[in-house]
């Protein structure tokens, strides 16, 4: 029984030793938030929607940007500097920010995003932490409904149907539903990141990981392997 009970506990360990650097215990650990819209599916989960950057020192967290693809200016074309011997991108490609991960292995996915970002912003970030409107229904479950323009109040029961559905039925004009999609999962990030309920919502985060609709990647090869 102990020995069981040792196995159980022996990745739980590891993960507790690496929460500390990962939190910036050590120095600023900078990390991109992307909320994905599975309805534009890429193998690793779908085009990026939202952005966020996050910043971690000294167990604090900040929100340094957010917002829509289109309101940061990140849908561009990047010229080099990808990820070699990506099957996914041929040589000398130069593919929009938001198709910029397109290997179903999320890692490789997520280093090109880090890759692109850095290409536009000049940003250096240490990881990926990738949502898709499932797991944001998720946590919105726990923090309550949002209210936008193009959808009224929105909640966690209401969120998939109407990024993935009801949205093309009601705006069947692509940037006008763009528009409107975006303002959606912009206001959802923000309620996110606004923080409470955090026991809650790391278990509906856990539950949402169990169907990849939660992809986490490190460049530190240590927290990646605990993670």
């Amino acid at each position: 029984q102990l020995d069981k009970v040792e196995r159980e506990l022996r990745p739980l360990v590891q993960a507790l030793r690496m929460l500390p650097p990962a939190a910036g215990a050590g120095g600023p650990r900078t990390y991109l938030l992307a909320i994905s819209n599975s309805s534009e599916l890429k193998a690793w989960g779908g085009a990026p929607l939202a952005v966020a950057v996050l910043r971690f020192e000294r167990g604090q967290m900040s929100v340094l940007q957010r917002g829509s693809v289109s309101e940061q200016r990140l849908n561009r074309r990047i010229a080099g500097r990808l990820l070699a011997g990506d099957p996914w991108h041929a040589p000398g490609s130069s593919p929009l920010f938001t198709s910029s991960g397109l290997s179903p292995h999320f890692p490789t996915s997520a280093e090109q995003i880090l890759r692109a970002w850095r290409v536009i912003t000049g940003v250096h970030a240490d990881g990926v932490i990738a949502l898709d409107p499932t797991a944001l229904a998720g946590l919105l479950e726990v923090t309550g409904p949002v209210t936008t323009a193009g959808y009224g109040k929105v909640g966690g029961a209401d969120l998939v149907r109407l990024v993935l559905a009801d949205s093309y039925r009601r705006y069947p004009e692509r940037d006008l539903r763009h528009r409107h999609n975006n303002q959606l999962m912009d206001a959802a990030l923000a309620r996110v990141l606004k923080g409470g309920k955090l026991l809650r919502q790391l278990r509906a985060l856990g539950q949402a990981a169990a169907g990849r609709h939660l992809q986490l990647y490190f460049r530190d090869r240590r927290l990646q392997d605990a993670a």
